[in-house]
């Protein structure tokens, strides 16, 4: 076979790099929030593949025996991992992008002139075997994110049993001061409606992370909800708590995400950091925006480990080697369907810090547009 389609395709590829975009965040709305530079890094080397599997092949006879199927196995796994961590997207919206890119690709090259019918084969074979395995990973990492969501919920369940736990201990010691315990009893039954939505939540919380199920937004206060889980570990932990906020901070979030986020952060400071030093948790803000800022002293994160400290199948494999925990996966899934952005940063010098950002007025990531 000559080379021309190969050289078309090398020549076209941006033009089919560009086409792609275009379609694919018109006719696939879970892409629209997506940056340019995610949607689109594996498909250059998608390209790269067919171009050298139109190089190579001499006859349709061997065209899906000489096509280059490991390294387009290697790209459709990639863009299906990819997919399947990002907030709202669906399996299907993963298919209907390789038909796009199969539609694109027959639409610039035919521009040029009619491919054969060996030239027509490699390109749907090469399709075919991306998409299915890119559904096949997609389908794999979502199952896994969810048991790694799972567990980490199961291990947020510690903090309201320890709280429950200690109140019942001075419960038993002050049962006499009638107003003692009522305020107890308060703190309990608070305590154990959270366990009973973080049960609820075992249900749907990984859903929220593969396909975009609703969270209940409502209008609250994240410098009392920081207070109020402050006041919480404060009392169960052996480490100090500072909380500095700059008044009332209130936007349009979920309560319980907000609660589960910053347990999930203090309770790394404290399991991390050096034992019984102080944990300061800050709340800013803008006009805009509002900031969460969890710090702590101890060892610092290794700077390799930084970015890739939130991501799911990571997080699962360091918690079996006791590693940072699925804690953070589950704070960056929260913040992410919050429209929001986790950051982390560490330090000898100056400790561990994350920071959560999140927009005060916001709709649903799967809202109707």
């Amino acid at each position: 076979m000559d080379s021309r389609a190969s050289d078309l395709l090398i020549k076209n590829a941006e033009k089919i790099l560009a086409l792609w975009i275009a379609r694919v965040e018109n006719e696939i709305s879970a892409a629209r929030p997506q940056n340019h530079f995610i949607i689109r890094d594996s498909i250059p080397s998608f390209l790269s593949q067919i171009a050298k599997a139109l190089t190579v092949t001499s006859d349709i006879k061997s065209v899906r025996n000489k096509s280059p199927k490991y390294e387009i196995r290697q790209v459709g796994e990639e863009h299906g991992r990819q997919r399947a961590q990002m907030t709202n997207y669906t399996i299907d919206q993963l298919i209907s992008e390789y038909h796009i890119l199969r539609q694109v690709i027959f639409d610039v090259l035919e521009e040029n002139r009619p491919l054969n019918s060996a030239e027509t084969e490699i390109v749907l074979a090469a399709v075919e075997q991306a998409v299915n395995d890119a559904a096949t990973e997609f389908t794999n990492t979502v199952n896994k994110i969810q048991e790694t969501l799972s567990a980490a919920l199961v291990h947020d369940l510690r903090n309201p049993i320890a709280a429950v736990r200690l109140y019942t201990e001075l419960l038993s010691k002050r049962s006499n001061d009638q107003e003692f315990v009522k305020q107890i009893a308060l703190k309990i039954e608070g305590s154990m409606g959270r366990l009973a939505e973080m049960i609820q939540d075992l249900g749907i919380t990984a859903p929220v992370a593969a396909d975009g199920s609703p969270l209940t937004l409502k209008t609250c206060d994240l410098s009392q909800i920081a207070e109020q889980v402050t006041a919480e570990l404060d009392e169960i932990s052996a480490n100090p708590f500072q909380l500095k906020a700059e008044g009332p901070t209130v936007g349009t979030w979920g309560e319980n995400e907000l609660r589960r986020i910053i347990e999930n952060l203090a309770t790394n400071a404290i399991k991390y950091g050096t034992p019984r030093s102080l944990v300061t948790i800050e709340v800013k803000q803008t006009s805009d925006e509002a900031k969460l800022i969890v710090h702590n002293v101890g060892n610092p994160i290794p700077k390799e480990k930084l970015e890739t400290i939130f991501n799911a199948n990571l997080a699962m494999r360091s918690a079996e080697k006791s590693g940072w925990g699925v804690g953070l996966s589950v704070v960056k899934n929260l913040v992410t369907a919050l429209r929001g952005r986790v950051t982390a940063e560490s330090s000898p010098e100056l400790g561990t810090s994350f920071t959560v950002v999140l927009p005060k007025q916001q709709v649903l990531l799967n809202a109707p547009s």
